[in-house]
């Protein structure tokens, strides 16, 4: 089973939003990358365990929503973790949506 976790890049005039590690969500004007503790250590622990794990942060990678989007769809993962914050979960479920049309036959895209 391949499991990918994964941070989709968030576009916004605000800046670039910080998921990881920050209990208060907040938009940086300079990119600010804070090592995602939580999501590595369960990435480790999957590896571990035998699973096929993909870090897929398009956040950190700096690629755009395109970018991001097309490299899950080649990946083809059969679980998708992203871990959201409550200012742009609304942002996360379209997200979600997206890769539902672009990933038709996994079931990795249910709520």
């Amino acid at each position: 089973m391949k499991i990918c976790i994964s941070y989709p890049p968030i576009h916004s005039e605000k800046g670039v939003p910080l998921l990881s590690q920050n209990r208060q969500f907040q938009y940086f004007q300079s990119p600010t990358y804070i090592y995602p503790v939580v999501p590595a250590y369960a990435a480790t622990m999957l590896d571990n365990a035998g699973y096929e794990v993909v870090w897929a942060d398009g956040i950190a990678e700096e690629r755009s929503y395109a970018q991001w989007l097309s490299n899950l769809v080649h990946v083809s993962p059969d679980v998708i973790m992203i871990e959201t914050k409550t200012p742009v979960v609304k942002k996360h479920w379209a997200i979600i949506g997206d890769l539902k049309d672009a990933l038709p036959d996994k079931p990795c895209c249910t709520l």
